[in-house]
Parts: structure tokens; sequence; C-alpha cells
């Protein structure tokens, strides 16, 4: 065990603080799985997005479309979005 790890171990033991992510290799990979996971999630978010922001987009400037018939999906999809949240 390296002296950051024992430090945080002996933080543990004196204070009762649990920061196992420092000193428990276990915890440690399953803390750094979360992270990826978390900034695989954002980014496709992002990706998707942007997508269908271009999506709408396109469709009101380029193909010409009602904005009350776009207007009316992107309100459903975004109730839609709130009620899963």
């Amino acid at each position: 065990m390296d002296d950051d790890a024992a430090w945080f171990l002996g933080l543990h033991k004196a204070t009762g603080f649990s920061l196992t992510i420092f000193y428990d290799a276990y915890d440690r990979g399953r803390f750094l799985e979360g992270f990826v996971t978390t900034v695989k999630l954002s980014a496709y978010c992002l990706v998707l997005s942007l997508a269908l922001g271009a999506l709408v987009a396109m469709l009101r400037f380029k193909v010409g479309m009602d904005w009350t018939l776009l207007g009316s999906a992107v309100l459903g999809a975004a109730w839609i979005y709130a009620r899963w949240a």
C-alpha cells in the first residue's frame, strides 16, 4: 500500500470518513467503471440531442414544415422526457 492509500485508510480509521476509492482496489475499479459509464452516457446524450436539434432545424427551415406540427412534436417529446426524468 502506498503512502496516499495508507493516509486515507488512517483517515477512515480515525474519523470514520470512508473514502474507499483511494485505498481499496475493488471500490476504485467500480468507481472508475461508473465514471466511464457516466461519460459515455453524457456523450451519447450530447450527440443525440445535437442530431435531433439539427433535424428539427432542417425540417423547419429547409423543408418548410409547418411550425405548429413541428412545435407540437417537440413539445410532446419534451413532455415525455419530463415524465421520465
